[in-house]
């Protein structure tokens, strides 16, 4: 599991594109702080398929700053 509190740009070098799952989310309160925690499942073909496989969450900042990116990434949306 991750908190991501920042974000930045890589020469990241992508060569395919994975095979789809299944996203949940949910806003949550914990303690004093509100983070979007979204987690995805193993697909099909794992050997577990449907367990949690990653789980990141964002606080505002990070939630504001990955929509920017978002933004930026999808112009014509």
């Amino acid at each position: 599991m991750a908190l991501i509190k920042t974000f930045e740009e890589r020469p990241l070098t992508p060569t395919k594109l994975h095979s789809p799952v299944v996203c949940g989310y949910k806003a949550v309160e914990l303690g004093a702080d509100r983070v979007l925690q979204i987690e995805t499942y193993g697909s099909a073909d794992r050997a577990v398929p449907g367990k949690v496989s990653q789980v990141i969450q964002l606080d505002r900042s990070a939630a504001l700053a990955l929509k920017a990116i978002i933004e930026r990434a999808f112009p014509e949306h």
